[in-house]
């Protein structure tokens, strides 16, 4: 390979390699001072050196495909950056330094992340688009330090610039607070948090008029989150998961009042059943679903119809059916009644079935208190 220290002009430097590409290859990197694109795409790649920092003109810094976990301390002289892109790498110390920082995608927030960096995130008042993974330890004494100290950064950040927020909570992580924020984020455009469980829908969540994609955690879906939600004005893609399995739970309808112009729609958790009501969701191209057999047969009284037909613009219908607790013949009977509504459709929408728990099945001749159909020849 060439040596790259020879190319003391070059602007744009995107270096992609399937073999082993060294990291000592990039120990000459500091020489490139013109260098205002780098884009490193080799898994080989563990760490930079520390003659990064002497990159001043540099402006976009990819790493999203390499295997760097630390970058060097030299990284926040890169005063001119305007996009961070890494893959996993710890957040570094001293980012308030990088003002002109515009996105800073694929950080993670370890158990040796120190709490001073996380309060130098309100610096980056620049910010447009922050992509973060959290591991601070839900075991740690003070994890309720850390996680309010982030929580509170991030509230500054969405008041500010911020228009992009995807947080991805580690296994075991203590959960973040962001219901506690304050000011309204009102120009969040998407907010991507699957890993924070939210009580209830926050105060600042009903002013978000420009927000277009949501993916959010509750307790439990309830017909008061869904009236909240259908009512904001830009949402066009739904995310929505529900924790409680052991609270009582309720029938949910969708009328034709709200989600007016949502496309892409995902249910996940534990419901008793769904209804779509003449008119629902019209501009709605791909649902998501997850249902339990057994409620839903009982929520309909043996005869489940969840008003897909009415969803006049569906082009993509994935179901995940929760088959414990249930009999084979109160799945078949849901999957025929879903299937008989999609044939309605003009459009003729792809349908796909996913089956759960197959294994928690209640064999469809035994009463699921344990005893015996009496009327069952059988036996």
């Amino acid at each position: 390979m060439l040596s790259i220290s020879n190319f003391q002009a070059l602007r744009v430097l995107d270096l992609e390699s399937s073999v082993k590409l060294q990291n000592c290859y990039l120990q000459n990197i500091g020489n490139l001072f013109q260098l205002r694109y780098l884009r490193i795409a080799a898994s080989s790649i563990t760490r930079l050196p520390e003659q990064i920092g002497e990159l001043q003109f540099l402006k976009t810094l990819d790493l999203r495909r390499t295997w760097i976990r630390k970058l060097p301390a030299s990284i926040v002289k890169l005063r001119r950056l305007i996009f961070l892109l890494v893959n996993g790498s710890q957040l570094p110390e001293g980012v308030r330094n990088l003002q002109f920082l515009e996105e800073l995608s694929g950080v993670s927030m370890y158990n040796e992340c120190s709490k001073d960096s996380l309060e130098e995130l309100v610096s980056l008042t620049n910010l447009r688009t922050l992509q973060l993974t959290w591991h601070i330890s839900g075991s740690r004494s003070d994890r309720a330090l850390y996680t309010d100290i982030l929580a509170s950064s991030l509230g500054k950040l969405v008041s500010s610039r911020l228009r992009f927020l995807r947080i991805v909570r580690g296994p075991g992580s203590a959960d973040i607070p962001l219901d506690s924020w304050s000011s309204p984020p009102h120009l969040l455009r998407e907010l991507y948090v699957p890993g924070c469980c939210f009580q209830r829908i926050p105060e600042w969540m009903t002013s978000m008029a420009h927000l277009y994609r949501l993916c959010i955690r509750v307790k439990q879906v309830t017909q008061e989150i869904l009236h909240i939600l259908g009512g904001l004005p830009g949402l066009l893609d739904l995310e929505l998961r529900s924790e409680a399995a052991d609270e009582p739970m309720e029938m949910l309808s969708f009328c034709n009042s709200q989600f007016r112009f949502i496309k892409i729609f995902r249910l996940y958790g534990p419901i008793m059943g769904l209804m779509f009501e003449d008119g629902a969701m019209p501009e709605l191209e791909a649902l998501s679903i997850e249902i339990r057999a057994c409620q839903v047969q009982s929520a309909f009284a043996g005869h489940p119809d969840l008003g897909i037909h009415h969803l006049t613009s569906l082009r993509d219908l994935n179901v995940w059916i929760n088959c414990g607790g249930g009999t084979l013949q109160e799945v078949e009977v849901l999957e025929v009644a879903i299937s008989d509504a999609v044939n309605l459709l003009s459009n003729h929408p792809k349908l796909y079935f996913h089956r759960d728990n197959q294994e928690e099945m209640v064999n469809d001749v035994i009463m699921r208190d344990g005893k015996r159909d009496p009327l069952d020849k059988k036996y």
